[in-house]
């Protein structure tokens, strides 16, 4: 009889609206949010903070509610951080329903780019928009039309997260991956580790990956060894 070696390999974690970070996200953005994906709320949402922050979280469980929700053909997802990217990537995008275009400080303080953000945004009037930046546009943009449009919608800043809700977002962050840590060790992880969302998840899959190679438990001892490195 020939044995198969089943391998675990760890899966990307999916975002959920449900598990963003914070009382005052949950109380006062994601109901906005959850309007804006119905069809019944702002038709711009800006959202600004610190990389790690949780913006593109947000932004990527956005596009995944429409998905789940029968929308994959209407939204559409684009990161501009990604490396040599053209101004022509923003043609035609006029056409998707709900448009989420994240990292935008790294083309602000562009004419070309920002030229061509205010083009797109005249024609994708009538659908729904959600930004993510670093900063506020007031603060970033040099085409003051640009920034007026988007501080015209809902603008919401991230960040400032309680020791309650890292907790409880990495808690859920975790059993999506089948690890069950107690309350010491996460409060182990939040002492000595990063206290960001974003970093929180890479630090997941660096633990998630780390105990499988290492057929180990999730111990106090291995979380001071990823930790300290």
């Amino acid at each position: 009889m020939v044995r198969q070696m089943v391998m675990h390999i760890p899966l990307p974690l999916e975002p959920e609206l449900e598990h963003m970070v914070g009382e005052h996200q949950r109380k006062n953005l994601l109901p906005a949010l959850r309007a804006c994906l119905t069809g019944t709320g702002p038709g711009v949402i800006y959202v600004y903070g610190e990389p790690g922050s949780g913006r593109t979280y947000m932004m990527m469980a956005c596009q995944r509610w429409l998905e789940k929700h029968g929308h994959a053909g209407d939204v559409f997802y684009l990161s501009l951080k990604e490396e040599c990217l053209d101004v022509r990537v923003l043609d035609g995008l006029e056409r998707f329903r709900w448009l989420c275009i994240d990292h935008v400080e790294t083309v602000l303080g562009q004419v070309m780019w920002e030229t061509a953000l205010f083009d797109l945004c005249n024609r994708h009037q009538g659908h729904y928009l959600l930004v993510a930046g670093r900063d506020l546009p007031s603060q970033s943009c040099l085409i003051p039309d640009l920034a007026s449009r988007w501080m015209a919608g809902l603008v919401y800043g991230m960040g400032g997260w309680g020791d309650d809700e890292l907790a409880e977002f990495f808690e859920q962050a975790a059993k999506q991956r089948g690890l069950r840590l107690s309350a010491e060790q996460i409060t182990y992880i939040l002492q000595r580790g990063p206290r960001q969302p974003g970093a929180l998840l890479k630090f997941l899959d660096r633990l998630d990956g780390y105990t499988l190679e290492k057929k180990r438990l999730v111990t106090l001892p291995v979380l001071r060894e990823l930790l300290d490195h």
